[in-house]
């Protein structure tokens, strides 16, 4: 089955297929920087994450320094 693309009216880039009733992008160049745009925030929220995570071990390392101290 040959899908069907139909152009969105008033939208040069924009097309609906007719066997899923989707909006579709047809500007490769935007997709594209949707895509880069999202690995960069993915790469972002990693960073954050691993920030957060040594974060926590710097408080969990004070944290035994306070107690052997206090000994």
């Amino acid at each position: 089955m040959t899908k069907r693309y139909l152009k969105v009216e008033n939208e040069k880039n924009l097309v609906r297929d007719s066997a899923t009733n989707a909006i579709l992008n047809t500007d490769i160049s935007v997709v594209n920087k949707h895509q880069h745009r999202m690995q960069q925030l993915q790469k972002e929220t990693s960073r954050e994450n691993e920030i957060n995570s040594l974060k926590n071990d710097i408080e969990e390392l004070r944290n035994i320094v306070t107690q052997l101290m206090s000994k």
